[in-house]
């Protein structure tokens, strides 16, 4: 897990965010973690990938009001949101 997936798991939980962390290895056999996280109508999604860089990198984030809304954020963003009382509104 990087340092800022492990703090980023670390921070929603201390908020009250259900959290999943997922490690996983893509076609081309580069691993690649994504955390999702919810709290009530409160959504986002952070994935780190090891694709064409041999180390993990920030790779995709995105926030919203759920997995089906979420729009493209930064990871300061969605640090803000999980810290914020109404992150998303």
């Amino acid at each position: 897990m990087t340092a800022k997936a492990r703090d980023l798991v670390i921070s929603a939980m201390d908020n009250g965010w259900s959290v999943v962390y997922r490690p996983n290895v893509d076609t081309g056999g580069s691993p690649f973690v994504t955390v999702e996280a919810s709290r009530g109508d409160q959504y986002f999604s952070a994935t780190w990938h090891t694709r064409n860089t041999g180390t993990y990198r920030l790779f995709n984030v995105a926030l919203g009001r759920s997995r089906h809304n979420a729009r493209d954020a930064t990871l300061t963003q969605v640090i803000a949101a999980v810290e914020s009382e109404n992150p998303c509104g």
